[in-house]
């Protein structure tokens, strides 16, 4: 998986769990320009990118996200660490 297939993971997990079919993100988007993003929110999107590929973020990859970009990198490393 490259980090494009991860963003468009992302986004449809985000577009769900968020309830907003036409949210449009970027790797540059994080919790300061997504105002529903919040620390709760956080949990509920890692928890349904893990339950949706199958992978498990360690605790601090939990910690270390700032932005859509942290979470494909992310994903990334776990998909292929996966395998």
């Amino acid at each position: 998986m490259n980090k494009e297939e991860a963003l468009s993971i992302t986004q449809e997990v985000f577009r769900s769990t968020l309830e907003d079919k036409d949210l449009e993100l970027a790797f540059e988007t994080s919790q300061d320009n997504l105002e529903r993003w919040d620390s709760i929110e956080n949990l509920n999107l890692l928890t349904a990118i893990e339950k949706r590929l199958g992978i498990k973020f360690a605790f601090e990859q939990m910690l270390a996200i700032r932005s859509v970009g942290d979470i494909c990198e992310f994903v990334v490393l776990n998909v292929s660490n996966k395998d």
